[in-house]
């Protein structure tokens, strides 16, 4: 308490306001200042005019009489503690007064100065703690309005008791209105108790509880309930927080999709470059018997059917190698609304008479960085797509338009850049799909169409293509309400690049030698066959380091190097380096059943690398050799 205390004596009895003053007067410690009024009226402009400390309030006032004067005091000063004065049977209106806001209260009859000393002390004491416990109180709600989750005080019954800031923007409503509602009504749709009701749980096991829960608006909830306890160790009220984490979970089912496919792809890329290796020594060999065997017979229909087969195989393969993004392209900047209008009659004859095909160029539409043919792929794909989900008369829309990905999106969507893109949109009127096919429709051979009526490669080569392209692409799709595929293209801001031409060759033999390092002997043997019967001086080596030494051994010289990119003991592009120092002139062709980063980058080939995909035919390996060697 401080040194001086003022008081404020509301007492109109001139005898029983004197007797205060003397007893307040005796007390040294603490020392009291004494001011007396006679009103109620007086007393409320005393208190809006200086500070006081405590008050003595007589009921029974001139203009005001009873536990009314007690409120209307308390209403105009509510942080000043009030003990409040009564007659000698009035004892009873003292508890009332102490239960309408007074801290105590004194019989006029029986006031010493130690018992008066004592009740001021209380009073003082009791009303700063009470104030302390406000602040307390109003300090701890702020903090929890602050937080950015739903925090509920709730009774055993389940009603709620308080709410912080964030459930009152939740439920739309102030807080007055949400005190005393049931937990429940918070959930759209419910009218009871939720099934496995993390605070049913707390209720009667007396323990933490916590849960993940969907709404039914797809929103997910961290859900935790904690018990609070009285005095007597009971139950009193339940502390819910829930957390909203649907942005969460949908990021972790990104990275989890993402995951898989990155995995899916690293095991096709692997199939497909041993699949290739095998179809080059099937095709090859089946391309040198056809050579050889009559032109007509059953033996020659044999081989037919082998190439048609192979070469059917060899289109799966590639597919495979545009999902894994391991296949070769040469990306050239494009204009897609030129590219796009130049196909619109070949995809109106894919789709039919009963499909409109709708094309909706934007203008001024900016420029990408892609391969042509990457661009074809999408666009034949998607419109398949969209045919076979339409049944009977239907709409095809294709659209472009230029969009920036700002933070925002880029913060629920995994591994997107912000940044300027071309946006294709293919949209249909067709039957949709439901969430479970969603989230697998970019995996290789996943198909939802009857069998023999499609590979379950189309949505698989598209996302390759996206992905090696620094891509998006995103599906919304509903049953019975159609599917809308977006695909964003970053924007290309550098200097147009001109495709360069090849020159035409009337013929591809020659007489060059030419060394071929490949480990795979069945690859080695055909490859051989085929440049030698092409006129070429062919040297065959399996082991890298071998072919080092012989080209440091042999006198002629060697016009190219053909080698496999992935080899023991050394990789094709270690292999060209070393070559290269003992014969600076000399060209190289690399091949491969994909490609890697060791001689490109995301399978995009640096200016002045030459590289065959397998699986090739004879006409292929012949013409790319003479290309290389005329360069």
């Amino acid at each position: 308490m401080h040194e001086a205390i003022n008081l404020l004596l509301v007492e109109d009895n001139p005898g029983d306001a004197e007797l205060m003053h003397l007893i307040l007067e005796g007390i040294s410690e603490p020392r009291y200042t004494v001011i007396n009024v006679s009103r109620l009226e007086q007393a409320l402009q005393a208190i809006r005019s200086e500070p006081f400390d405590i008050v003595i309030l007589d009921l029974g006032l001139p203009d005001s009489s009873g536990i009314d004067t007690l409120r209307t005091l308390i209403k105009a000063a509510p942080m000043l503690p009030v003990v409040v004065l009564t007659g000698n049977l009035d004892e009873q209106i003292g508890l009332e007064a102490v239960k309408a806001g007074a801290q105590d209260f004194l019989n006029k009859g029986q006031i010493s100065s130690q018992l008066l000393l004592r009740v001021l002390r209380y009073a003082f004491e009791r009303k700063q703690a009470e104030i302390n416990l406000r602040n307390a109180e109003q300090q701890f709600r702020t903090i929890l309005d602050a937080l950015d989750i739903q925090v509920l005080l709730m009774g055993i019954d389940h009603r709620i008791k308080w709410p912080n800031r964030k459930v009152c923007e939740s439920f739309g409503l102030p807080r007055e209105e949400i005190i005393g509602r049931f937990c429940y009504e918070r959930w759209p749709g419910q009218n009871s108790l939720c099934e496995g009701c993390p605070v049913e749980r707390a209720i009667s096991t007396g323990d933490y509880q916590c849960e993940y829960r969907k709404s039914k608006i797809d929103k997910t909830w961290d859900i935790k309930a904690c018990p609070v306890f009285d005095e007597q160790g009971k139950i009193s009220s339940i502390v819910e927080l829930r957390t909203d984490i649907s942005d969460r979970v949908l990021l972790e089912e990104q990275f989890f999709q993402a995951q898989k496919m990155e995995a899916i792809g690293r095991l096709a890329g692997g199939v497909a470059h041993d699949f290739n290796n095998m179809l080059s020594v099937i095709l090859g060999f089946a391309e040198m018997a056809k050579a050889k065997a009559p032109e007509t017979g059953e033996f020659s229909e044999y081989l037919d059917q082998i190439l048609q087969a192979g070469t059917k195989s060899a289109d799966l393969v590639r597919q495979l190698l545009a999902f894994s993004r391991k296949q070769t392209v040469v990306p050239q900047v494009i204009d897609c609304n030129r590219i796009l209008a130049s196909s619109q009659k070949m995809l109106k004859r894919l789709v039919g008479e009963d499909i409109d095909v709708r094309f909706k160029p934007a203008p001024d539409l900016w420029k990408v960085m892609l391969d042509p043919t990457q661009l074809d792929q999408v666009i034949v794909n998607l419109t398949v797509n969209a045919r076979d989900a339409i049944l009977g008369v239907g709409i095809l829309s294709i659209g472009t338009s230029n969009v920036v990905l700002d933070e925002e999106y880029c913060r629920i969507h995994v591994y997107v850049h912000p940044g300027e893109y071309v946006l294709l949109e293919v949209s249909d009127t067709g039957c949709g799909m439901s969430k479970e096919v969603l989230s697998q429709i970019f995996e290789p051979f996943f198909t939802t169409k009857k069998r023999g009526q499609g590979t379950g490669l189309g949505m698989s080569t598209i996302f390759g293509i996206v992905k090696q392209n620094n891509g998006i692409i995103n599906v919304y799709s509903e049953v019975n309400h159609g599917t809308t595929i977006r695909v964003y293209f970053p924007r290309f801001a550098g200097d147009d690049a001109r495709p360069v031409k090849k020159k035409e060759h009337a013929s591809s033999d020659g007489n060059e030698t030419v060394l071929i390092v490949e480990d795979d002997q069945a690859i080695l043997e055909i490859c051989h066959t085929i440049l030698s019967d092409s006129g070429y001086t062919v040297i065959t080596e399996k082991d890298p380091l071998k072919a080092i030494e012989y080209a440091a051994q042999l006198k002629t010289g060697i016009d190219l190097l053909i080698t496999d990119i992935i080899m023991p003991n050394m990789n094709g592009k270690e292999l060209q380096l070393a070559i290269e120092k003992l014969r600076p002139a000399i060209k190289t062709l690399f091949m491969s059943g994909y490609t890697s980063d060791i001689i490109a980058h995301q399978g995009i080939l640096a200016e002045g690398v030459h590289f065959l995909q397998k699986p090739f035919s004879k006409e292929q390996l012949s013409r790319k050799v003479r290309d290389v060697l005329d360069q």
